[in-house]
Parts: C-alpha cells; sequence; structure tokens
C-alpha cells in the first residue's frame, strides 16, 4: 500500500491523510504477514479497497492526474 500511495501522489498533506484514515481503520500504509499467509492462507485488503472509494481519495486523485 505504501508503494502505491507514494505512485499516485508525493503531497506529504494526502499522505499524512491516507495514513489516518487507515489509522482509523486499524490499518498501516505498510503490513506484515507471514511467509504461511502471503504463499497459502491469504489475507484480506478489504479496508484499501473500502479507501480507495472514498470520495476524499478520489476527488484528491482527480486533483493529482490533472496536475501530472
Amino acid at each position: 500500500m505504501a508503494k502505491i500511495a507514494h505512485d499516485f501522489t508525493d503531497a506529504d498533506y494526502l499522505l499524512s491523510t491516507l495514513d489516518e484514515m487507515l489509522v482509523a481503520k486499524g490499518e498501516k500504509l505498510t503490513r506484515t504477514h507471514t511467509v504461511r499467509e502471503l504463499l497459502f492462507d491469504g489475507f484480506t485488503v478489504q479496508s484499501f479497497l473500502d479507501l480507495a472509494k472514498d470520495p476524499l481519495i478520489e476527488s484528491a486523485g482527480k486533483e493529482a492526474a490533472a496536475a501530472g
């Protein structure tokens, strides 16, 4: 998620907002999983998907695309 966020924008305020929104959901920009989870058991990324649909993030993405 951290790489996606940094590829998305380099604006400090937006990255800070992303981080705050994730913390409110009990997440972080980086995640740690076991090899077993990565290869066999899997893990959920639903909170990241929900965040991507947030109106604030969508509007910031449109602004970043227009500026870029």
